[in-house]
């Protein structure tokens, strides 16, 4: 893990607005063939999480500048069991 991934899993908060509690969302769902590896999850608060939801997550990611997030999670091939 590196140093961002160390401060995501200690101090959980919703990466767009930094409230509390998260949800962990999955950028590929698991149905798609995601998997439950830190780079593919991100942190969402209930909020931002139905918004993802809603608007699409290809938008949703757009809107708020994390374009490049969604992109490496979609490109990454996570081995069975790997955090």
């Amino acid at each position: 893990m590196n140093q961002i991934e160390i401060h995501r899993v200690r101090y959980p908060s919703c990466e767009i607005c930094g409230a509390r509690p998260i949800h962990c969302h999955h950028i590929r769902s698991r149905g798609a063939g995601g998997c439950d590896c830190l780079a593919n999850l991100v942190s969402l608060c209930p909020v931002h999480h139905s918004e993802s939801h809603t608007i699409g997550q290809a938008r949703f990611f757009r809107k708020y500048g994390i374009a490049d997030m969604h992109q490496h999670a979609m490109d990454h091939k996570c081995p069975q069991g790997e955090i």
